[in-house]
């Protein structure tokens, strides 16, 4: 089904693997403008073996798995809805460059743009000026110059490299891929880490619960208190929840801890934040790296339902669309019906 999203101008964080890049493909699908925000870049060096085209020349330095997502999506279209009122930076939704026109340069942030024709030339930054730097730490000074990278015939895609624990930059890249969409009508924060897993309590240590919450809470805080100012009026924010925000397995106290944070967070926002809607999606577990790397080859052959990274996605969509207008400050549980389930024994 449409999910009336063509032309809309999206966010998202861990948009690089994962249900990120689930999220990413799935907004471009319905021709939707995505700007993505991630420390790592991507699996760049594959595409390009597969398919060079400009990425050739950046593969081994940033990159991300755009191209092929580029080629399948839809062209842009759409005109964009008015940014907040007093949003200080006066972001104005316009639409994007179009193919062949002079190069812009970035600053600050270090971003892969799309729709202009290509310029590998350095730009110089402002004094001062913040870029995100290849391994997403915050560089100043009048001498740091955000790094341009080649861009593509199409205008709907954009990266931006950053951390969400690291703030100058992350609100860096934010106020950057802001400018090169006009403004967001959505946002997706899928940016999160799972922490010490299998972990006894008393073997974790507060820097490992604290590393947890700083991605999973404080980053979703730092994307909407930064994302906001850019946010159309009636825009619509979907944070990454879990079903571990309301059930819970031994050895995931920072996890279910963070990701219950997350769910009062949603609900916190969409009361703070009037004309915009704040939901979370809250799904069971999912067939990604991160979970991968916590449950190897159990995914292969699991005792329990699994979801694809798609799956949640689709979830994100609905949220995303007008098809979910009366819905705010809601968690969306997607867990097959495992928490309903009674341990009563009939």
């Amino acid at each position: 089904m449409g999910w009336e999203l063509a032309g809309k101008a999206v966010l998202v964080t861990g948009g690089a693997s994962g249900i990120g890049l689930a999220c990413v493909r799935a907004f471009r699908a319905e021709g939707a403008r995505v700007g993505v925000i991630d420390r790592h870049a991507g699996p760049w060096a594959e595409v390009a073996e597969r398919d060079p085209g400009p990425w050739a020349e950046v593969a081994e330095r940033d990159a991300g798995p755009w191209a092929e997502v580029a080629e399948r999506a839809p062209a842009d279209a759409g005109a964009r809805s008015p940014a907040r009122a007093g949003s200080g930076g006066g972001a104005e939704h316009r639409p994007l460059p179009a193919v062949g026109a002079e190069p812009v340069g970035r600053s600050p942030g270090s971003v892969l743009g799309s729709g202009e024709a290509a310029d590998h030339r350095p730009q110089p930054a402002a004094a001062g000026a913040v870029s995100a730097g290849s391994d997403g730490a915050a560089e100043s000074g009048g001498a740091t110059a955000p790094r341009l990278l080649p861009r593509v015939a199409d205008a709907g895609l954009a990266f931006a490299r950053a951390d969400v624990t690291d703030e100058p930059a992350f609100a860096a890249a934010v106020d950057t891929l802001a400018r090169h969409l006009g403004g967001f009508d959505v946002v997706v924060g899928c940016a999160g880490v799972s922490g010490p897993v299998g972990k006894p309590l008393a073997e974790t240590t507060a820097a490992e619960v604290a590393a947890v919450l700083a991605v999973n809470v404080t980053g979703p805080f730092l994307l909407v208190k930064h994302a906001l100012p850019h946010l159309a009026d009636g825009g619509s924010v979907v944070l990454l929840g879990s079903d571990s925000a309301f059930t819970a397995a031994p050895g995931m106290v920072p996890y279910c801890a963070s990701k219950g944070a997350v769910v009062a967070l949603t609900r916190a926002l969409s009361v703070e934040v009037p004309g915009v809607r704040v939901n979370c999606v809250c799904p069971s577990v999912v067939d990604t790296p991160m979970a991968r790397g916590d449950l190897g080859d159990l995914l292969d052959d699991p005792a329990f339902p699994v979801q694809a990274a798609e799956d949640v996605a689709r979830q994100v969509l609905f949220l995303a669309s007008p098809a979910s207008r009366p819905v705010n400050g809601q968690a969306l549980l997607a867990d097959f019906g495992m928490s309903a389930r009674s341990a009563f024994p009939a």
